[in-house]
């Protein structure tokens, strides 16, 4: 499932630093960068409550979810990127999906893992699956 969002939440300060300065980088794609601290983001924006709610519904994993080994090869090759954090280092995701990436560096490294993700439906799978 594609989620349709409507882009009308203007930002008027950084979610970082709270500058209210903006340079345009991008007119197509509404980027734009906190001219303070460089922040970027996309302005307009879909509201906080548009992304909860479709990516809480269940369907909206569907494809990412039925391709475990496209995830298992995806995650594979970052987590070769982040060796040197070393074994049993703390690690946090966040947007943490179903819990592939945690599980793999937990089994892999021994990382201490925990992960933030708006989606109940992920939260439940990353649970049942991969006990993160």
């Amino acid at each position: 499932m594609t989620p349709s969002f409507a882009f009308d939440e203007e930002i008027a300060a950084c979610d970082l630093c709270g500058g209210r300065d903006f340079a345009i980088l991008s007119s197509a794609a509404n980027v734009r960068a906190c001219v303070r601290c460089g922040y970027r983001f996309v302005s307009p924006r879909p509201s906080q409550a548009q992304i909860a709610a479709s990516y809480s519904d269940p369907s909206f994993y569907s494809g990412w979810i039925d391709d475990d080994a496209g995830r298992q090869r995806m995650w594979s090759r970052r987590l070769d990127l982040l060796h040197r954090v070393g074994a049993g280092a703390r690690v946090i995701d966040i947007g943490a999906g179903i819990g592939t990436f945690l599980a793999m560096g937990r089994d892999r490294y021994g990382w201490q893992v925990t992960g933030t993700e708006i989606s109940s439906s992920a939260v439940q799978l990353a649970r049942d699956r991969h006990g993160v």
